[in-house]
């Protein structure tokens, strides 16, 4: 019984250790973005299997799109609260955030969703961390659906594009977070 003893110790090392390693990462939260983007809104006026029309939509509009308002100047920042939460707002300290609400990967993909003002967001992509786990970058795609959100046949507009990071504003956290 004694020599397989190293045995089972080598098991039971290789077992924890695939178990630490697929664990992933853990992040550290409160990094504040600008962020912008762009992407092509198509307009349903006319029904929903007539010709419908694109138009190009800039970063300041894109923006707006994930803020749920518009800033004059065209900004949105965004912040991850947790793993599951991520808030965005045309104020950098989040007076009035809009929350998404889904996951993010310890292998850095996520898929958040949103759905409110007769608007559906569904955000996804990756983020990049440092080392120390903190977020650096994150980019993805944006999907928005506008109108009556009951009522499908009453959507009105579809917003398809690429929203990124511009650049780090802070590390002090969401505005709305517990300190």
């Amino acid at each position: 019984m004694r020599r397989s003893t190293p045995m089972l110790s080598l098991v039971v090392l290789v077992l924890v250790s695939g178990v630490l390693a697929g664990a992933g990462r853990a992040y550290a939260f409160g990094e504040v973005f600008q962020v912008t983007g762009s992407g092509k809104t198509t307009h349903f006026e006319g029904g929903s299997f007539t010709p419908a029309p694109e138009t190009s939509v800039n970063a300041g509009l894109a923006s707006a799109f994930i803020a749920g308002s518009l800033d004059p100047g065209g900004k949105a920042y965004i912040c991850w609260q947790d793993s599951t939460t991520m808030l965005a707002d045309v104020d950098p300290s989040f007076p009035d955030p809009v929350s998404f609400n889904g996951l993010l990967s310890s292998l850095g993909g996520f898929m958040v969703f949103s759905s409110t003002d007769g608007r559906a967001v569904m955000y996804s992509g990756t983020v990049s961390f440092k080392p120390s786990q903190t977020i650096t970058r994150v980019s993805g795609d944006l999907s928005v659906l506008t109108g009556e959100l009951q009522s499908p046949s009453a959507f009105d507009h579809f917003f398809k594009g690429r929203v990124q990071t511009a650049k780090l504003m802070s590390t002090g956290g969401c505005g709305s977070m517990e300190e």
